[in-house]
């Protein structure tokens, strides 16, 4: 036997916002939609079974969350690096102007 149409989680609560509104009938929402009412009254009936469900986060959610965190984390490690490696290079460009004279900002000293 084939399986129907899969809806996605937000076609689902678009539906069903609808419905509790309650401004149009079950059966005229079905129809604009080209679903059977018995699916919508399904889908109202796990959502009003266990309607604490949307808030609750997956796991891939959570993990997601937790390598967001340590992302922003190592991110934030870098530009204190790069900052404290900026004042070192103008301490050093400033130290080699001030014993030799001159400017060798820019220069490329490989030879």
């Amino acid at each position: 036997m084939a399986r129907g149409k899969n809806y996605t989680a937000e076609f689902k609560a678009k539906v069903l916002v609808e419905v509790l509104k309650e401004e149009e009938s079950l059966s005229a929402i079905a129809a604009k939609y080209q679903i059977n009412p018995n699916m919508i009254r399904n889908w109202r009936k796990q959502f009003l079974d266990h309607p604490e469900k949307i808030f609750e986060q997956t796991r891939a959610e959570k993990e997601f969350l937790q390598k967001e965190k340590e992302h922003d984390k190592e991110v934030d490690d870098l530009h204190r690096i790069i900052g404290e490696l900026t004042v070192e290079r103008d301490y050093l460009q400033r130290s080699v102007q001030e014993r030799f004279g001159r400017n060798t900002a820019g220069k490329d000293h490989r030879r």
